[in-house]
């Protein structure tokens, strides 16, 4: 199932209003740039697309989707607006420290393989 296809103007708007970022200043950059944050660390640096009446679709809908922490229907959510910004860090948190706790333990394989070998 593809994501679903926004203006990219709407995804600006809801970028900007809801994700914890720390914009980028100075950039020479057309695009806004800044890092998503939970709380005062920086998790991953992203690229907001700019608000004009292009489509944002495909691979670059899913791209950013996976960098916002959401899956497809979060997603949707998020940009249709029915996703508050206090929502959305609480979904940001959950799969962040998901994400975390997976690399820890795959970090664990591996030490415990080379301590094997």
């Amino acid at each position: 199932m593809a994501f679903q296809v926004f203006k990219e103007s709407e995804v600006n708007k809801s970028v900007l209003k809801k994700a914890p970022l720390k914009i980028k200043s100075g950039s020479k950059s057309k695009h806004i740039t800044g890092w998503l944050c939970i709380g005062e660390k920086k998790i991953i640096h992203m690229r907001i697309p700019n608000a004009h009446s292009k489509e944002f679709k495909g691979g670059k809908a899913g791209e950013l989707a996976r960098k916002l922490f959401l899956n497809q229907p979060e997603y949707k959510s998020f940009i249709e607006c029915s996703m508050s910004a206090v929502e959305y860090e609480i979904v940001l948190k959950r799969e962040y420290e998901k994400e975390e706790k997976l690399k820890a333990e795959e970090f664990k394989k591996l030490e415990e393989a080379k301590k094997e070998s």
